[in-house]
Parts: structure tokens; sequence; C-alpha cells
């Protein structure tokens, strides 16, 4: 009876990781180009939440390169020059383009503050998720039910819950992270672009080898 106890977990344990080796995500400087289709999918995904923030949470774990938990921290700016905005970590409004600018997470001092475009979706997203919420400048982008500043904690279980309700199955960031660096492993990219790719994660090119996942 254990034995078959034990191999029922094993079943559920390589299920759950072929699961999450579909999260298809998607780094926009690059990979969107060479596959529309799934940039469709995942847009398709977003459209059927009926939920604003859901949306905008599945949108800026999967049309970027999937962060930590600093996601919960942004601030809605519209100070132009990057350059002064070194505290905290931002969402700069701006008509010629959004951008994300990190200043606060878990390997800052190795990486130092990082810019990212956002890209037009998203974009999008921001702004429905925005005026639907009333968030205005100087506002977090996130907050919680009593207007507190979101925790890591808050953020972690808040994409939990927005990706288990899409693949069935309890998902992490961590796991999202993976998933991303599983299917940038699989593009057979340069070593220049797979070191790059590792930057945006936050990570050194050794820990997201390490973070691929080996499905068979």
């Amino acid at each position: 009876m254990a034995e078959s106890y034990d191999m029922m977990k094993d079943i559920e344990k390589d299920t759950i990781t072929e699961v999450r080796s579909q999260i298809i995500l998607i780094d926009t400087t690059k990979i969107i180009s060479f596959n529309p289709i799934k940039i469709n999918e995942i847009l398709n995904d977003i459209s059927n939440f009926p939920d604003t923030k859901y949306k905008l949470v599945y949108a800026i774990y999967t049309l970027i390169v999937p962060r930590r938990a600093e996601i919960g921290s942004l601030i809605l700016t519209d100070i132009l020059d990057i350059d002064t905005l070194n505290d905290e970590n931002y969402l700069v409004i701006d008509k010629n383009g959004y951008k994300l600018v990190f200043n606060k997470y878990k390997t800052a001092k190795k990486f130092g503050k990082q810019i990212i475009d956002v890209p037009s979706q998203l974009q999008l997203i921001i702004d429905e998720y925005s005026n639907a919420f009333n968030v205005v400048i100087g506002n977090n982008l996130f907050t919680t039910s009593n207007n507190k500043t979101f925790s890591n904690a808050c953020m972690g279980k808040l994409v939990s819950k927005v990706f288990s309700s899409i693949f069935n199955t309890h998902l992490t960031i961590n796991d999202i992270r993976m998933s991303a660096s599983t299917y940038n492993d699989s593009l057979n990219l340069s070593l220049e672009d797979d070191k790059a790719f590792a930057i945006k994660m936050c990570h050194s090119y050794v820990i997201d080898k390490e973070y691929v996942m080996k499905v068979c």
C-alpha cells in the first residue's frame, strides 16, 4: 500500500513538473519576434480574465522577463530623469513609452539599477488597471484592500493565485522564473544572449542554467 502511495506521489510530481514546463514566458526584446503565435496565446489568456488585477499580474509576469516579488513595490512616477530615481522601484509614466526602474531587489548589490522598457501590450493593461483602481502618480501600483503597500509575501500569494487559476496546479513566482529559464534555454541562443537573459532575471548565468527544468 505504501509503495502504491509513493508511486502516485511520483506520478503527481511528474505531472506538475510537465505542466509547469508548459508556461511560456517571453522576453519581449528578443523572443516575441520569433514567436508571434505565443504572444497571441498569452494575450488571449489575459483577455479571458474577468478581474483587471489578475490581467495585470499575469501580463507583468509573462510579457517581460519575470522578476521576483519586487513587482509589488512599484510606485507610479512622471519623473523622466531616470538618473534621479534611485531610492525605490518605479513605473515611469512617459508618453513616449513606460519604463520600469528597479533599485530595490534581492540581487541589487550585484546588478545595480535595472531599467526595463514596457511593451505596448503591457502598457495598455497597466492603463486599464490604473483607470479601474484609480491609481495615479505617486501611488503604489499594487496595494492591499486597506490601501497598504504590498509586501513580497502578498505579491507572492497574488501571483500564485493568478497562475494557479490558469494552470490548475499550485505555482509560485519561482516556478514561473524556472519556466522562463527553461523556455529561454530551449531557444539555443548564443552564450552572449543567454548571459543577457540571466541579467534580466537578476541572477548569474550559472544560476540561470540551474533553473532550467529537466522534463522527460
